[in-house]
């Protein structure tokens, strides 16, 4: 009789076991993360994303006043103090909270330099990320038109059919010299890459009223929007 006992209950445990696993494997696929599912930064912002011939982008700008450590990014408002710091800081356009909605938030360099800008699991793109995905979207002179959002661009729908869902917006940047430009005309996204001729300088793509990009090097100083890529 014990061992009869000791039988059924091992065959209890067995099947309790078989189907605790197929719960939790069940649980696993239903919440599988995939690229096209948002993810959310440290403040609990939530961004929408998308693949793109085998890259997973954000759709919208970073907005994110904390690092993913959590340790805050000062808000430097003042032009003086902007152009002279040496730390990570970010402002709105105009140093405008409501434009942060559709435009997010425009980053200095040394912000980027942390790595701990975008969420866990993802970077800012590098310049040999946005080139990947420029020659993908056929290449300078018209990858521009399939990046571009069609509302928000003071040329508006022109030159401007988001084919790739990448949703871009004219943000502007904030510059070395006198403050804010470009809000309606182009956006300047910064990279993760520095200059290789100058460490003062990184490097950009530019989103105009064309159907182009381009690209350049800006002063770490100078503030721009960013976009992440999955790890």
């Amino acid at each position: 009789m014990k061992t009869q006992t000791v039988y059924f209950t091992i065959i209890f445990m067995a099947t309790l076991a078989l189907f605790s696993c197929s719960d939790s494997d069940d649980n696993n696929t239903t919440n599988a993360w995939s690229c096209g599912d948002s993810i959310v930064d440290v403040d609990g912002n939530t961004y929408s994303t998308v693949n793109i011939d085998g890259q997973c982008w954000t759709v919208q700008n970073l907005d994110v006043s904390k690092y993913n450590d959590g340790s805050m990014i000062p808000n430097i408002t003042d032009q003086t103090e902007w152009v002279n710091t040496t730390e990570g800081a970010w402002s709105y356009y105009n140093n405008d909270i409501t434009l942060g909605v559709a435009h997010g938030k425009l980053y200095n360099w040394f912000a980027i330099e942390t790595e701990q800008l975008c969420p866990e699991g993802w970077h800012v793109a590098s310049s040999n990320e946005w080139n990947t995905l420029v020659n993908n979207l056929g290449g300078a002179s018209i990858a521009g038109e399939a990046m571009k959002f069609t509302t928000g661009w003071n040329n508006s729908p022109d030159n401007a059919s988001n084919s790739s869902g990448l949703s871009v917006v004219p943000s502007g940047n904030r510059d070395i010299f006198g403050g804010f430009l470009g809000m309606g005309e182009n956006v300047w996204f910064f990279t993760s890459t520095e200059d290789s001729n100058d460490d003062t300088r990184a490097n950009y793509l530019k989103v105009s009223s064309g159907t182009e990009t381009s690209t350049g090097t800006a002063s770490k100083n100078d503030g721009l929007p960013c976009r992440c890529v999955l790890d």
